[in-house]
């Protein structure tokens, strides 16, 4: 049998395939609604791919940095220091802190014998120097002073548990502490001294405790109006302005309310402002005086993948691990998310210039961190890789899929 193409009869002529050009969806992934009618340039999945500013490209492998970290266990906490010299980088990991600075084989824990390696940090330079402190509500605050980690000076006064997440709020260092609703700050300039509580039972009327805090900086008509923000795990958020909460000056702006926020680590600044992770979406705190909790909805930063971000807060719920960071030299806001599993590995990824969205997916991550302008995340198996680097992961195949 002889088969033969069909022709058009009518015309007598071939048909010609014509060629169009599909432009790149730089506007990001895109799953909100209506789900019918997309913004142009957005794509239904963008799975492994970052939108650039004007292109599209694959994301690059991971490869590993630091390697045989002992006990084989889940790096928890990554923690960069630096003096302007001789950058550290430092991994918290079975209740021990490991300098992994270099490439290759991790040596001796700095610090071992801790109860929690999930640490909250920051980097404050006081009276003595340029520390690293770190805080995890179990044991007493770490502090790295450029060559030795150690617990001088030591921090007095606490009645409670020991202080957790660290922020720094006009010359003075403030923790809270763990599973209450009091804060405490220390001495100006300082990393240790008598702490000062700031109970905060009376102010919130949702219950819960503090979970977090920050410096956000309020526009006025005369400026930016620095502010001292302290945020609870029902979502209300209290603003303060002033020197110190034992200073004349020091005086509560208003209690806002927003959805609950997602973890320890859920704040990250952006500029002047604060960016918020919570169960309806990424917000902006420049936001809460105008508008309410239904309202902020809309004005998320992940309005564009509501429906993913709120099945990934579902499947979660009561996981630990929610943590944000941003990427500046790749503007690159990066969101990982707890693992459901021990083969989940999915971030939620965006372009900090222009808010478009994508995901990572097959990264095993559950911390990452900025050093030396590199990206970095843990793993489960007690390493540290490198991200956003070369064409594999971890001698491993990966897949780009974008669907638009």
């Amino acid at each position: 049998m002889r088969l033969q193409a069909l022709r058009n009869k009518a015309s007598g002529k071939q048909q010609i395939a014509e060629s169009k050009s599909i432009p790149a969806p730089v506007k990001g992934w895109y799953v909100g609604a209506p789900l019918s009618e997309p913004p142009p340039g957005t794509a239904y999945v963008m799975d492994n791919a970052f939108p650039q500013l004007d292109y599209v490209r694959a994301r690059a492998g991971c490869t590993a940095y630091a390697t045989a970290i002992p006990g084989g266990l889940a790096v928890s906490t990554l923690m960069p220091w630096t003096d302007g010299i001789n950058p550290k980088m430092f991994a918290a990991s079975n209740g021990a802190i490991y300098d992994v600075s270099s490439l290759g084989a991790v040596g001796a824990a700095a610090v071992s014998g801790l109860a929690n390696s999930n640490f909250q940090f920051i980097q404050f330079s006081g009276t003595g120097g340029q520390f690293l402190m770190a805080a995890n509500g179990y044991d007493p605050v770490q502090l790295f002073n450029g060559s030795a980690w150690g617990v001088v000076p030591a921090i007095t006064g606490l009645t409670g548990n020991p202080l957790l997440a660290l922020w720094a709020f006009k010359h003075r260092v403030y923790g809270i502490e763990r599973g209450t609703l009091n804060a405490w700050y220390l001495p100006v300039d300082s990393v240790g001294g008598a702490a000062t509580i700031f109970p905060l039972e009376a102010l919130f009327t949702k219950g819960g405790y503090l979970v977090a805090g920050g410096t956000w900086a309020l526009p006025t008509v005369n400026g930016l109006l620095e502010s001292c923000v302290f945020v609870t795990s029902e979502g209300e958020v209290a603003v303060f302005t002033g020197s110190y909460p034992g200073g004349t000056d020091w005086g509560q702006q208003g209690v806002y309310k927003i959805s609950k926020p997602l973890g320890l680590n859920c704040l990250m600044k952006a500029g002047g402002d604060i960016a918020i992770m919570t169960e309806d979406g990424i917000v902006p705190l420049s936001k809460i005086e105008t508008l309410d909790q239904i309202a902020l909805q809309n004005a998320a930063i992940t309005l564009p993948i509501a429906p993913a971000w709120r099945d990934a807060v579902l499947a979660r719920t009561g996981l630990s691990g929610w943590q944000i960071v941003l990427w500046p030299l790749q503007s690159m806001a990066i969101v990982n998310l707890p693992k459901i599993n021990s083969i989940d590995s999915t971030q939620f990824i965006a372009n900090a210039r222009t808010g478009a969205w994508c995901r990572y997916l097959g990264w095993d991550a559950n911390c990452f961190a900025v050093f030396k302008n590199n990206l970095y995340f843990g793993t489960s198996d007690g390493r540290v890789m490198q991200g956003e680097t070369g064409g594999a992961d971890d001698s491993g195949i990966y897949t780009t899929t974008i669907f638009y």
